[in-house]
């Protein structure tokens, strides 16, 4: 069986569940819920990408109702987990991301060579975290 990429925007607003688990129980016993292997991205009123397993959570704390389903990342602590690293994400553009809260021009984060006028802007760091900042400027577009 072949594993599809999940890229999909989701819109509505729902009231978050009082609490979620993890099992079931039957008969008695404890028995783990399958788990379709998917995250709930979401921005929140301060513009930081979160991450979380329960749509019900993105959609209830979503700044604007909107939250992308995706397996192509994992989440840890409620922020989105990429390659084994958690980011913070607090905004992106066409070739760039805000890894702060401090939205200025020296604090972006490039994920690829840009050119404007005639400057070009060479991406640094390390080619995993600049892959994985460049997944998750396309989910943070989706959700903009």
């Amino acid at each position: 069986m072949e594993n599809k990429m999940i890229l999909e925007v989701i819109k509505g607003k729902m009231e978050q569940a009082d609490a979620h688990h993890d099992f079931i129980y039957v008969d008695g016993k404890k028995i783990p819920k399958e788990s379709e292997g998917c995250v709930y991205d979401y921005r929140d009123k301060c513009g930081l990408l979160h991450s979380t397993k329960h749509i019900d959570i993105a959609l209830a704390n979503s700044i604007d109702g909107k939250c992308v389903k995706t397996n192509v990342h994992a989440e840890a602590e409620g922020l989105p987990k990429v390659g084994g690293s958690v980011y913070t994400l607090f905004g992106a553009g066409k070739d760039y991301v805000f890894l702060t809260k401090n939205r200025v021009e020296s604090a972006k984060f490039h994920t690829k060579t840009a050119v404007s006028g005639t400057s070009v802007t060479v991406p640094r760091g390390k080619v995993e975290k600049r892959e994985a900042c460049e997944l998750l400027r396309q989910i943070y577009i989706m959700l903009s």
